[in-house]
């Protein structure tokens, strides 16, 4: 019984020793790789003048590759002069007297069948979505612009009675609404 109880205290002596051996060990290790990376920090410019200048030739090639983008983005949309929005505009007018309710809208960039014009539940909507697909043959790329626009108006009493009048020009589309007789309406 004494003998494994000596042994016990040996293997349990022995594996203490190799416990501390191995975290001291490792201590060093970590340390050293700690000052060579430091050491690396250091080396990495020679002095604070090739910091700056690494910088500036960065900022060089990075002020080349977007002056490079913006040219062609200019230049597709000098090519198409469906994808500068500027073309698409819009004007509203409200001529309404005592009688109509009187809505006109003036468009350029639109065709008039892509204009909707629509009264549910006394109000009037101009409304239209127009897509535009160019392809650039010399570079094989496709080009895509969009144009919306909503205008509603809460028409307050209209005469159920009668249909609008919507009339349609190339550049203009006018709607015409009749509104009820005051006199009809305060007579019960």
């Amino acid at each position: 019984m004494k003998n494994i109880s000596k042994i016990k205290k040996l293997f349990l002596l022995i594996f203490c020793f190799f416990s501390i051996y191995s975290s001291i060990a490792c201590a060093k290790i970590a340390n050293k790789d700690n000052i060579t990376k430091n050491q690396e920090e250091i080396n990495l410019f020679k002095d604070e003048e090739d910091f700056y200048k690494e910088i500036y030739s960065i900022q060089k090639r990075m002020d080349a590759l977007f002056e490079a983008r913006r040219k062609i983005i200019e230049k597709r949309f000098s090519q198409n002069d469906s994808g500068n929005q500027a073309s698409y505009k819009t004007k509203i007018f409200d001529l309404s007297n005592e009688n109509y309710y009187i809505y006109s809208i003036e468009f350029s960039g639109y065709k008039k069948d892509d204009i909707i014009v629509s009264l549910k539940n006394n109000e009037l909507a101009f409304y239209a979505k127009s897509t535009n697909k160019n392809i650039d043959k010399n570079n094989h790329s496709s080009f895509e612009s969009h144009a919306n626009f909503y205008y509603s108006f809460y028409l307050h009493d209209i005469d159920s009675d009668t249909k609008p009048e919507i009339s349609r020009l190339d550049k203009k589309i006018s709607v015409t609404i009749k509104k009820p007789d005051l006199k009809m309406s305060q007579n019960p």
